[in-house]
């Protein structure tokens, strides 16, 4: 499993601009889902931690 999420993660793994975006867009599907099933103030809190993660890593939550 681990490898499964990392290969969703690495840049280097993608061939395709199109291949990336299909990636990305399952990657936050299934952060969603894993979100969903949390209580509304644990969706608030990872919601903060996935925001500030994504800042530093200089890309959009959600994108």
């Amino acid at each position: 499993m681990a490898d499964k999420v990392f290969e969703l993660i690495d840049p280097e793994s993608s061939s395709s601009s199109d291949n990336r975006a299909a990636k990305d867009a399952e990657l936050w599907l299934r952060i969603t889902a894993f979100l969903s099933v949390k209580s509304p103030s644990t969706q608030v809190t990872y919601a903060g931690i996935i925001r500030d993660w994504c800042g530093f890593l200089g890309a959009t939550a959600g994108s």
